[in-house]
């Protein structure tokens, strides 16, 4: 496997510029550190996941105050319960047009059979007239 051109270090220095001079992407990191996309790629991923465990960190480290904390609590109760509700009105709803579904299922299926009951019908019809054209022609069919 080919040594990369860069290090991680050196791309996490160049990627930050280029955040900074809202230029980040892959091909100007490419055209600043030069190696290949691929490497950079691979930084790019790596820095992103850092990033997201700097902030995690973060915000693990905050301590916020207990009255905030309970104001924070009941506001995630408050979403739950109207999530929830939400949930329910949609479970209804998919319910009624479950409901629909089959009795338009039945509707379909009582039409089909009127179809199909046609169809032989006709075909019996069609018979008979055939065989009665054959007896009046007195041909072979």
């Amino acid at each position: 496997m080919k040594k990369p051109s860069y290090t991680y270090d050196e791309f996490k220095i160049v990627w930050t510029q280029l955040l900074q001079d809202n230029r980040a992407s892959l091909d100007n990191a490419v055209i600043e550190l030069g190696g290949s996309k691929g490497t950079a790629s691979k930084y790019r991923a790596q820095y992103e996941v850092n990033q997201k465990e700097q902030a995690m960190q973060f915000m693990d480290s905050i301590e916020l105050p207990e009255k905030v904390l309970e104001v924070l609590a009941g506001l995630n109760v408050k979403k739950v319960k109207t999530l929830e509700a939400h949930a329910s009105e949609l479970k209804t709803h998919v319910e009624e047009i479950q409901k629909s579904l089959n009795r338009g299922g039945s509707v379909l299926r009582d039409r089909a059979i009127t179809l199909a009951e046609r169809a032989s019908s006709s075909q019996r019809d069609s018979v008979a007239i055939r065989e009665r054209d054959c007896r009046t022609r007195r041909a072979t069919c």
